[in-house]
């Protein structure tokens, strides 16, 4: 409106020209408001941004993208603090609080989004790939910044690990798919691409329709590298939709190798709230995924919580015994000097002590979680 008003004194002609490209955005506006109004689905949200993204040719929609994640999506490290601030608000946890302004609304308070960061942390989990553009999983102390030098390295999120990044971004495929750790590893070591770009690089994003063909199809090493994966690991879905066609692409292409083995019976499980039998079935034998679902609308969405706290109990000795009380008693063998035996037990209170360092889930579950 602006520029159509200054060039009104320049002459008919520019103000014409400039009436008309404001008719053609409001008829873009109105249409993508339509694709994207309530009950949308996947495909109308990609024909929006490629419309968006083919009427503003002279500006960047990653870069507004980025813009509005930055200032609404908090990283993970702050959802902590905010967390802890609010329940621990002791002399010990002062440092926490000084990060946070809980009186002035500096910060929200993302209580549930805590306790599950808390547990992905525990899970031994090998890498984690997420569609997600924001910082919502950075628990670095220390983000990422390029001008402090190599000692303050961060982690994948806040360097902006991307199949799109420039050679010293691009995430180690190779790695990821060989590395075998047989213990738990630090979140800020582990492994975390952000397959859709990330807001630590705008141009990285992908939007559009032709952003993701572009993407699967035009770079054949993040084509591979997804295809190994899902071949030799076993994948678990957090908060998928399994509306990506690209992603389903890959998984169709991996599924034409199965044959009617037992032993590759399930290449994935999904946690989705509200999916029907008839489509479990569906994706437990034809697509090779094993759905845990649960209804909502009587449930509320906490369940993914206690999956996740069961996930966690099953694979991590620690999680598992926490709280409870044990008697370890180990007899020595016959014809064995009586101290085997307390080498032995002293060995078992060892290895136990060293689980708990390593895991430091206590009392994460929010107490709306468990509420139906």
């Amino acid at each position: 409106k602006r520029d159509l008003q200054e060039s009104g004194a320049a002459g008919a002609a520019p103000a014409v020209e400039l009436a008309r490209k404001l008719e053609e955005r409001r008829a873009v506006r109105n249409e993508v408001v339509k694709l994207v109004s309530n009950g949308s689905n996947h495909t109308n949200y990609e024909l929006a941004a490629q419309l968006l993204e083919d009427s503003l040719k002279d500006a960047s929609m990653q870069q507004y993208l980025a813009e509005i994640l930055k200032k609404q999506v908090p990283r993970g490290r702050q959802i902590l603090d905010t967390r802890t601030a609010r329940d621990k608000p002791s002399m010990g946890h002062l440092e926490a609080r000084s990060k946070v302004d809980l009186k002035a609304g500096a910060a929200t308070d993302y209580s549930v989004m805590a306790s599950r960061i808390d547990y992905i942390q525990c899970m031994k989990f090998f890498s984690i790939l997420t569609t997600n553009y924001s910082w919502e999983l950075c628990v670095c102390d220390r983000p990422y910044d390029p001008h402090e030098g190599p000692e303050n390295e961060g982690c994948g999120i806040c360097r902006g690990i991307t199949p799109l990044s420039g050679k010293d971004r691009l995430p180690q495929f190779l790695d990821i798919v060989r590395s075998m750790p047989s213990q738990i590893v630090p979140m800020n070591e582990r492994p975390i691409v952000q397959i859709h770009g990330s807001v630590s690089n705008p141009r990285t994003i992908v939007l559009s329709r032709e952003g993701y063909r572009e993407l699967l199809h035009g770079n054949r090493s993040y084509h591979d590298f997804l295809k190994s994966v899902m071949m030799s690991r076993t994948i678990l879905y957090l908060g998928f939709s399994f509306t990506d066609d690209y992603l389903n692409e890959v998984r169709s292409d991996v599924m034409s190798m199965k044959g009617p083995s037992s032993q590759t019976k399930n290449l994935a499980y999904a946690i989705i709230a509200d999916k029907s039998p008839s489509h479990c079935a569906y994706y437990d034998q034809h697509e090779g995924v094993k759905i845990l679902t649960w209804d909502s609308s009587l449930y509320g969405h906490g369940v993914m919580d206690r999956y996740m706290d069961s996930i966690l109990c099953m694979t991590d000795t620690s999680a598992a015994l926490s709280g409870a009380k044990l008697i370890l008693f180990l007899p020595p063998r016959e014809g064995t000097e009586r101290s085997s035996g307390k080498e032995k037990l002293l060995k078992i209170q060892l290895e136990l002590a060293n689980e708990t360092r390593k895991s430091f889930v206590q009392n994460v579950m929010h107490r709306d979680c468990y509420l139906p």
